[in-house]
């Protein structure tokens, strides 16, 4: 079972039904879990505790990932803490996103890259 100890993944998804069926799966296999709404939410977060990993949504209320990345790249916030970017859109490529998942998530495929991704930072 994985432990990430005092550093919980940061789960940012405003479908509070999404939000609760990642976080409670990811405390199963042992994670610690933080979760936030928004962006703006999930940056209050980060200045507090530094998340392991982030599972960021990209369109969101109040401030969506794209602008969550922005900002929280231009303050510093990201250092050494990869981001996967969950949407329902193709994408090819998002800026500071170490991986893209496409929705509707398969928690049991996020396990593996969730412990590469832990264990290259």
């Amino acid at each position: 079972m994985a432990s990430n100890k005092g550093n919980p993944i940061l789960i940012v998804e405003d479908e509070a039904d999404a939000r609760e069926a990642l976080s409670e799966f990811l405390a199963a296999k042992g994670y610690q879990v933080a979760c936030a709404s928004n962006g703006l939410a999930a940056i209050d977060q980060i200045r507090n505790t530094k998340p392991v990993l982030i599972l960021l949504d990209l369109n969101m209320p109040v401030m969506d990932g794209y602008t969550f990345l922005d900002q929280a790249q231009q303050n510093h916030l990201l250092e050494d803490v990869p981001v996967i970017v969950t949407t329902a859109h193709r994408l090819q490529d998002t800026p500071g996103a170490a991986a893209i998942v496409s929705k509707p998530i398969m928690p049991e495929a996020l396990v593996p890259l969730i412990e590469r991704l832990v264990h290259v930072h």
